[in-house]
């Protein structure tokens, strides 16, 4: 049986594809923690301040008319990702409580919007409406922010 002879090249090839097959590996997780798109997230409670764990959040785009849901988890936080660039209006459903709607909302490239709820007592068919307003500064992150581009 014969013995394969690795020379001194052989190894600095090996070597040098697991130094590019690192590199790669890496860059491509940095890549993937990148995005252009927004996150509405915030907290739901009662009147009272208790948690509301189980509301449906749905932020539905004004342009497109489509809509993205998220429920709120046993602490009543919710985060709706992944929101393209534009106005939405965000709708809050729960059992027991009236629904709450904020119109207006409006989302730019990577913004972190903060929005806490606090639903009303009442039948669902009772309806809280809430005109937002572009925030200058966004309190998730450390951007100051234009409705029309971020600084």
């Amino acid at each position: 049986m014969e013995i394969p002879d690795y020379s001194v090249e052989s190894e600095v090839t090996m070597s040098l594809f697991a130094r590019v097959l690192f590199l790669a590996a890496c860059s491509g997780l940095s890549l993937s923690a990148q995005t252009t798109f927004a996150t509405i997230t915030g907290s739901v409670t009662d009147p009272n301040g208790l948690v509301i764990p189980g509301a449906v959040i749905t932020a539905t785009n004004t342009e497109t008319n489509y809509r993205y849901s998220g429920v709120s988890n046993e602490t009543g936080v919710y985060s709706v990702p992944q929101l393209r660039e534009g106005t939405y209006q965000i709708a809050v459903r729960a059992a027991g409580f009236k629904e709450f709607v904020a119109t207006d909302v409006i989302l730019a490239a990577r913004d972190v919007r903060r929005l806490d709820i606090k639903l009303e007592v009442g039948g669902v068919e009772t309806k809280v409406e809430v005109t937002s307003q572009a925030a200058l500064i966004e309190t998730e992150t450390a951007r100051i922010a234009t409705p029309n581009r971020a600084i």
